[in-house]
C-alpha cells in the first residue's frame, strides 16, 4: 500500500477493511526517502490460520473478498481504493512444443490471465538444472514463448511457470519428469533431391 501526500510530515495512517465483516485495522505507513511518499504492508490471512504472530499486521480474508483502504489527508479530503482478493492458483493445460534446429516454440493455455515463463536446460535433475529461461510479462490466457540459442540435434528439458495478477503461481513440470524435446538434426552433405517428390519442409 502506498500513499502520496506532499503536505504530510508524520507517518500516514490508512484504514483497511475486508468485506467479509472482519475487524478493520488502522495501518501506519512510514515515510520513505522520497518526500511525500508513505509505504506500508499487511498480510492477508486465510480464515482459521493459526500463524498470527509477527510484526506485520494481518487481516483475515478469503477468495472473493474485497480489500478496502481509506486515507484521510490533513485537509479532510479522503482517498479510497479497492482490490479483490484472489487466492485461486491458475491452471495450465495443453502444453505443446515444436522444436526447430536452433530454437523451439512452446505454447500452452491458462484458465485465467497470467504471465509466461519457461525454464529449460539440458539435464533432468531438480529444477536447479533448468538454468535458462524465456519470459513474457504480458497477462493472457494463450501463451507462446520461443526458446532460442539451442544446439541442433540436442535434447532439452523444460517446465512452464505462470503467475496471475494477484501473485498466485503455478508450475507444470509434468509431475516432476519435465517436458522434453530434441532439436532437429541438420542435413549433412552431400545431399541430393529432385524437388519433384513432394518433400515437405521447404520455404521460398
Amino acid at each position: 500500500l502506498e500513499v502520496a501526500d506532499q503536505r504530510r510530515l508524520q507517518d500516514a495512517k490508512v484504514s483497511v477493511a475486508i468485506t467479509n465483516g472482519s475487524k478493520s485495522i488502522l495501518l501506519e505507513l512510514p515515510r520513505t526517502p522520497k518526500p511525500g511518499l508513505f509505504r506500508g504492508r499487511l498480510v492477508l490471512d486465510v480464515a482459521g490460520s493459526t500463524n498470527a504472530t509477527g510484526a506485520v499486521p494481518r487481516v483475515v480474508a478469503a477468495n472473493g473478498d474485497v480489500l478496502k483502504a481509506a486515507y484521510l489527508d490533513p485537509s479532510n479530503e479522503s482517498a479510497k481504493a479497492e482490490a479483490a482478493v484472489d487466492t485461486i492458483k491458475p491452471k495450465i493445460s495443453q502444453v505443446q512444443f515444436e522444436p526447430g534446429y536452433a530454437d523451439a516454440v512452446v505454447t500452452w493455455t491458462t484458465d485465467k490471465p497470467t504471465d509466461s515463463l519457461v525454464r529449460f536446460g539440458e539435464s533432468r535433475g531438480d529444477d536447479s538444472f533448468l538454468t535458462r529461461s524465456s519470459y513474457d510479462g504480458g497477462l493472457g490466457t494463450s501463451h507462446e514463448l520461443v526458446l532460442s540459442g539451442l544446439v541442433p540435434d540436442h535434447r532439452y528439458y523444460f517446465q512452464v511457470v505462470v503467475r496471475d495478477a494477484a501473485g498466485n503461481a503455478t508450475t507444470d513440470s509434468r509431475g516432476g519428469k519435465y517436458f522434453t524435446f530434441r532439436t532437429l538434426k541438420p542435413i549433412t552433405a552431400p545431399w541430393r533431391d529432385s524437388l519433384e517428390r513432394g518433400t515437405t519442409g521447404w520455404e521460398v
